[in-house]
């Protein structure tokens, strides 16, 4: 591989392949850590691995939520690895952190996790369409703006009255131009969510 400038440029990367149920870190050494999932809610819990390649170590595990401290295990590692499994509960807030703690030949090792709340998802994808009938005359245009939420699960009806400034100020082109806000709705059938007829709205930038 090649620079901007044509030369050589070498790169390397280490790799570390293991199976999700090893019983020891794949590699040697003091201290292995792999988050898996580390923002959790009820319908993903939070997954991560925790192990040492030392022989016979006593590990010191808390847990805290916020700044209470919920519990305490004492951990004994020989070689091996320990998968981590957390449910989201209500109690746990905004998520949890984790710290792990031992000592080997003089050395202090540290390891803290943090497991975060995973929130809904409300942004929206918004999609500029224009169209232009090239058969007739003039310079008429048609845009159309698409609201389209991911996950189909709300939609903010005051989102219109929050863009009618910006059309007021922004909006009004030289020439007609009528604007078309697509709002794809939700309709709840058989238990499944799926998209429902389309709603139209025409705003005529010379009635603005």
């Amino acid at each position: 591989m090649k620079d901007d400038q044509g030369r050589k440029v070498d790169a390397e990367k280490v790799v570390i392949l293991f199976a999700s149920d090893d019983k020891r870190p794949p590699v040697s050494m003091p201290l292995w850590c792999y988050e898996v999932n580390t923002r959790f809610d009820a319908a993903h819990p939070a997954l991560f691995y925790f192990g040492t390649s030392e022989k016979d170590t006593y590990v010191l595990m808390d847990v805290f939520c916020g700044n209470k401290h919920l519990e305490s295990k004492l951990l004994h590692l020989s070689d091996s690895l320990v998968r981590f499994e957390y449910p989201y509960r209500e109690a746990y807030g905004n998520g949890l952190g984790i710290t792990f703690v031992f000592v080997r030949k003089g050395v202090v090792y540290e390891q803290e996790v943090s497991l975060i709340k995973r929130l809904p998802d409300h942004n929206l994808n918004m999609r500029w369409d224009v169209f232009r009938d090239k058969l007739r005359p003039g310079q008429e245009e048609e845009w159309k703006l698409s609201v389209i939420h991911r996950n189909h699960l709300f939609w903010p009806k005051c989102w219109l009255l929050c863009m009618m400034p910006l059309w007021i100020k922004f909006g009004r082109p030289t020439s007609h131009c009528n604007y078309i806000i697509n709002f794809l709705s939700p309709l709840l059938v058989g238990g499944e969510i799926m998209l429902a007829q389309t709603i139209f709205i025409l705003v005529s930038a010379g009635l603005i």
